[in-house]
């Protein structure tokens, strides 16, 4: 769906708020004569006409005007661009990829501005009604899909319990995610679906059965203070298979605690993790598919296995410790 008209609206200090519709996607606001200094509050209504369109798949019919909070909902997405008369002088920055919401406030410069008010598509593409796709093109190609992702439990009252393959994976550099925060309801998370990205914390939730095939690899940042990768806590069931390589090449998390309910790890599923200093396995009704330390084996892990089969644990319960940054290992018991 494809937004074609929305309101912006600019509100100068005290002042009450002037208001411009828009019948194209790209409304410009002329703001001059104002002191500089002036506090100037830039916020988009996109209570717009939808036309039909194929891209996403088409659940609105005809040309439909949808409330604001039916738009917010479908996660409708705003980006300024302003373009100072003097950008070196003004200080202002509204550049495609240096804002995404529905307001923001800045100071006037001394130089007048002119604000263009983008009203881009539907934030995903979807696919069976259930499934996240991608995100919608036109967002990628200008550069203007959110860096800090919430993955919705619906959409369109739809649950959404499935993120397809390649979903977010392989972004161009200047849009790769930073967060990603993913509903209770998800089941499936597809093979690279964050495929090159720059993650700082993910929350595997208790109801995901399965991560697909490098569905992280390089997907996190490789951060000084690591980045952290956490399995909802808690949850038993279902069974979680963990395919291969699926957290492969992901330097900077430094410790993994793999529940009872991961029954299957894949070949290679945590390998070249070089900076992992503590792995804690947790109890479990039947031993893994896999020897445990052929995941984490890459050289610098070389006698995790080591500790695994000496655990005294039959199914490699415990927590494993890197002792000084070195390749060697030892395990105790769980606390």
């Amino acid at each position: 769906m494809n937004i074609t008209e929305g309101t912006a609206e600019v509100t100068v200090g005290t002042d009450a708020p002037q208001t411009v519709s828009s019948s194209t996607p790209f409304q410009q606001i002329e703001i001059s004569g104002i002191e500089a200094g002036t506090t100037i509050t830039l916020e988009a209504f996109a209570s717009a006409s939808i036309p039909f369109s194929m891209l996403p798949p088409p659940l609105l019919i005809g040309i439909t005007l949808l409330p604001l909070a039916d738009l917010q909902n479908r996660a409708v997405f705003i980006n300024w661009d302003g373009i100072p008369s003097d950008a070196a002088l003004s200080g202002v920055t509204l550049a495609p990829d240096a804002y995404i919401g529905m307001d923001v406030s800045f100071d006037m410069p001394a130089s007048n501005l002119t604000i263009t008010a983008n009203f881009f598509p539907d934030l995903f593409v979807m696919h069976n009604n259930n499934q996240i796709n991608r995100f919608h093109p036109d967002l990628v190609n200008n550069n203007a899909h959110p860096r800090d992702l919430i993955i919705p439990a619906s959409m369109n009252g739809h649950p959404v319990t499935h993120i397809g393959n390649t979903a977010f994976g392989a972004l161009p550099a200047l849009a790769n995610l930073t967060n990603v925060q993913f509903s209770s309801r998800l089941t499936h998370i597809g093979n690279n679906a964050f495929f090159n990205n720059n993650l700082v914390n993910v929350v595997i939730p208790n109801n995901v059965t399965n991560i697909g095939d490098q569905a992280f690899f390089i997907g996190f940042a490789a951060l000084v203070v690591g980045p952290t990768l956490i399995f909802e806590p808690g949850g038993t069931s279902p069974p979680l298979t963990i395919e291969g390589g699926a957290f492969l090449n992901n330097h900077g998390i430094t410790k993994i605690d793999i529940p009872t309910r991961i029954f299957s790890i894949g070949p290679g599923a945590f390998y070249e993790m070089n900076n992992l200093t503590t792995v804690i396995i947790r109890p479990r009704d039947s031993p893994f598919p896999h020897v445990m330390g052929a995941r984490f084996d890459d050289g610098v892990l070389g006698s995790f296995n080591a500790a695994f089969t000496g655990a005294l644990d039959p199914f490699g319960a415990g927590v494993y410790t890197r002792i000084d940054n070195t390749s060697i290992w030892q395990w105790a018991a769980l606390p």
